[in-house]
C-alpha cells in the first residue's frame, strides 16, 4: 500500500510517474523538489526524501534507499525536537498535539519503509525491529486509519509514500 501526500511542489507529478513505472522521471521530480526547498528541516523535505528513498528502492538501488530513509529519520528527529522541545502554550496545545501525532505517524511510515527494505535484503531481525517500532507508534496513536495498526507478528509491510 502506498501513502501519498499532495503538495504544491510537483509531488503529484512524481507520484504519477512512479505509478506508471517511470521511476527515472519520478526520481528527477522528487530530487528537483528537494533542491527547491529553502528550509531543509520541514515536512516538504521529509516527503521529498521519503519519496526519493521509495523510488530508489523501486529502481533496485537498495543501499541508496537505505541511506535516504536514514536521512529522512534524521530530518524527522531534528524537526520533531525543533518543534516540540519547548513548552507547549495553552492556547496551542490542540494544534501542537495534532502536529505531534502527524510527525510521529510520518516517522512510523519511514520506519516501515526501512523494515520493507531490510525484509527485501532478508535481514529479518532488523526488519522486525523497524516494523515493531512502527506498529508500536501507530498503536500508541490509536490510528485506526493506518495500515500499520495491528499486531506486528501478523503484519506484512508495504513500501509507503508520503
Amino acid at each position: 500500500m502506498l501513502f501519498f501526500t499532495s503538495k504544491a511542489y510537483n509531488n503529484e507529478l512524481g507520484i504519477a510517474y512512479f505509478a506508471v513505472g517511470d521511476y527515472d522521471n519520478a526520481f528527477k521530480i522528487f530530487d528537483e523538489n528537494l533542491k527547491n526547498i529553502k528550509d531543509k528541516n520541514n515536512n516538504l523535505t521529509i516527503n521529498s526524501l521519503n519519496n526519493i528513498g521509495s523510488t530508489s528502492f523501486a529502481k533496485k538501488n537498495v543501499l541508496e534507499a537505505l541511506d535516504t530513509f536514514y536521512e529522512v529519520l534524521e530530518v524527522q528527529r531534528s524537526w520533531f525536537i525543533q518543534n516540540f522541545s519547548s513548552q507547549l502554550q495553552p492556547n496551542e496545545i490542540e494544534d501542537d498535539m495534532l502536529d505531534m501525532k502527524s510527525s510521529l505517524r510520518a516517522i512510523s511510515y519511514t520506519l516501515n519503509n526501512l523494515a520493507y527494505v531490510y525484509a527485501y535484503m532478508r535481514d529479518a531481525s532488523t526488519s522486525s525491529f523497524f516494523l515493531e517500532t512502527a506498529v508500536t507508534i501507530n498503536n500508541t496513536l490509536h490510528d485506526s486509519s493506518s495500515s500499520l495498526t495491528e499486531d506486528s507478528s501478523s503484519y506484512s509491510c508495504d513500501l509507503l509514500f508520503v
